[in-house]
Protein backbone atom coordinates (compact mmCIF):
# COMPACT_ATOMS: atom_id res chain seq x y z
CA UNK A 1 0.00 0.00 0.00
CA UNK A 2 2.96 2.35 0.77
CA UNK A 3 4.38 1.69 -2.74
CA UNK A 4 1.16 2.54 -4.43
CA UNK A 5 0.94 5.96 -2.16
CA UNK A 6 4.16 7.11 -3.26
CA UNK A 7 3.00 6.16 -6.25
CA UNK A 8 0.30 8.72 -6.22
CA UNK A 9 1.83 11.47 -4.93
CA UNK A 10 4.24 11.75 -8.12
CA UNK A 11 1.88 10.76 -10.80
CA UNK A 12 1.03 13.49 -13.57
CA UNK A 13 -2.81 14.89 -12.95
CA UNK A 14 -4.82 14.17 -16.45
CA UNK A 15 -7.98 13.51 -17.58
CA UNK A 16 -7.60 9.61 -16.55
CA UNK A 17 -6.20 10.82 -13.16
CA UNK A 18 -6.13 13.45 -9.75
CA UNK A 19 -5.78 14.03 -6.82
CA UNK A 20 -7.13 16.04 -4.00
CA UNK A 21 -7.00 16.54 -0.22
CA UNK A 22 -9.88 14.40 1.85
CA UNK A 23 -11.03 18.53 2.70
CA UNK A 24 -12.67 18.99 -0.75
CA UNK A 25 -16.51 19.53 -0.68
CA UNK A 26 -18.79 16.66 -1.44
CA UNK A 27 -20.32 18.24 -4.41
CA UNK A 28 -16.41 18.81 -6.16
CA UNK A 29 -15.67 15.40 -5.37
CA UNK A 30 -19.55 13.85 -7.18
CA UNK A 31 -18.57 16.66 -9.98
CA UNK A 32 -14.90 15.10 -10.79
CA UNK A 33 -16.52 11.25 -10.70
CA UNK A 34 -18.84 12.37 -13.40
CA UNK A 35 -16.40 13.53 -15.16
CA UNK A 36 -14.70 10.47 -15.08
CA UNK A 37 -17.84 8.55 -15.81
CA UNK A 38 -18.36 10.65 -19.01
CA UNK A 39 -15.23 9.62 -20.06
CA UNK A 40 -13.02 6.45 -20.15
CA UNK A 41 -13.12 6.32 -16.26
CA UNK A 42 -10.70 6.97 -13.73
CA UNK A 43 -8.74 7.57 -10.80
CA UNK A 44 -9.36 10.12 -7.75
CA UNK A 45 -6.96 9.68 -5.35
CA UNK A 46 -8.32 11.70 -1.31
CA UNK A 47 -5.53 12.30 0.78
CA UNK A 48 -2.92 13.63 -1.24
CA UNK A 49 -2.74 17.38 -2.46
CA UNK A 50 -2.24 18.29 -6.05
CA UNK A 51 1.25 19.15 -4.75
CA UNK A 52 1.59 15.81 -3.65
CA UNK A 53 2.13 16.66 0.14
CA UNK A 54 -0.16 13.72 2.02
CA UNK A 55 -3.10 15.34 3.48
CA UNK A 56 -4.65 12.03 5.09
CA UNK A 57 -8.31 11.50 5.31
CA UNK A 58 -10.66 10.78 8.16
CA UNK A 59 -12.62 7.87 8.85
CA UNK A 60 -15.55 7.61 7.31
CA UNK A 61 -18.55 8.19 10.21
CA UNK A 62 -21.74 7.90 8.25
CA UNK A 63 -24.77 5.84 8.85
CA UNK A 64 -24.73 2.55 6.79
CA UNK A 65 -27.72 1.75 5.18
CA UNK A 66 -28.55 -2.01 4.79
Amino acid sequence: MINKVEKYRYDKENTHFDRKEARIENKKIIAHVNGFANAEGGKLVLGISDSGNITGCKAYEGKRTE
